[in-house]
C-alpha cells in the first residue's frame, strides 16, 4: 500500500509522481505539415550541374598527408606492440661473462626493429629540407647507431632497446612532420 501523498512518493517504477507529470509536460516532435522533399528536389533539379558537384574538401586535399599520418601511427603501433609483446624475465639479472639468451632475443628484437624503422622510412616521401631540419634527423640518425653500437657491445641491456624504439620513435615523427609541411 502506498502511504505517500499523490505527487510525493514514488510509484510502481519508483518514479515520483511529481517528476513523472513533468516528464509529461515536455515538447514532443510535431510532423512537418506539408512534404518538404518536393521543394528540396525542385531547388536541386534547377541548379547548374557544375554547381552541384561539391567542392573539394580540405581533406581530399590532405590524403597524401594522412595516409603517411597513418603510416607512421601503425610503425608506432607496432613498435608498441613488439615491445608489451616481449618475453617477460621475471629472474634476476644474474651476472654472465658470455651473452646468453635473452641477449639473443634482444638482438633479434633490435634488427627487427630497425627493419621495420627503415621500411617506414621508406614510404615516406621527404621533400628538401632545410639544413636544419636535416641536422636534426642526422642527430637523432647518430644517436640510433650509437644505441645499435652498444647493444653490440652489450646484448643483453634490454634499457639500451628501449632507449632505441625511443630514438625510432621521435625520428619517424619528426620525419612525419616534415613531410607534412
Amino acid at each position: 500500500m502506498n502511504t505517500n501523498a499523490p505527487g510525493q512518493g514514488p510509484d510502481q517504477e519508483g518514479m515520483p509522481d511529481a517528476l513523472r507529470l513533468q516528464l509529461r509536460g515536455l515538447r514532443r516532435d510535431v510532423p512537418p505539415q506539408r512534404d518538404l522533399w518536393t521543394g528540396i528536389g525542385a531547388r536541386i533539379a534547377q541548379m547548374p550541374a557544375g554547381a552541384r558537384q561539391a567542392p573539394p574538401s580540405r581533406w581530399s586535399l590532405r590524403a597524401p598527408r594522412m595516409r603517411v599520418a597513418a603510416l607512421a601511427a601503425s610503425v608506432s603501433f607496432a613498435f608498441a606492440l613488439a615491445w608489451q609483446l616481449r618475453p617477460a624475465s621475471d629472474a634476476p639479472p644474474a651476472p654472465v661473462a658470455a651473452a646468453g639468451p635473452a641477449a639473443a632475443t634482444i638482438s633479434r628484437e633490435a634488427a627487427s626493429m630497425t627493419e621495420q624503422y627503415h621500411t617506414a622510412l621508406r614510404q615516406i616521401d621527404l621533400p628538401e629540407l632545410a639544413a636544419t631540419d636535416a641536422d636534426a634527423l642526422h642527430q637523432l640518425d647518430a644517436g640510433a647507431a650509437q644505441v645499435r653500437q652498444a647493444l653490440a657491445r652489450d646484448p643483453d641491456a634490454r634499457f639500451l632497446l628501449r632507449q632505441l624504439q625511443k630514438l625510432y620513435t621521435q625520428r619517424l615523427a619528426l620525419t612525419q612532420r616534415f613531410a607534412l609541411g
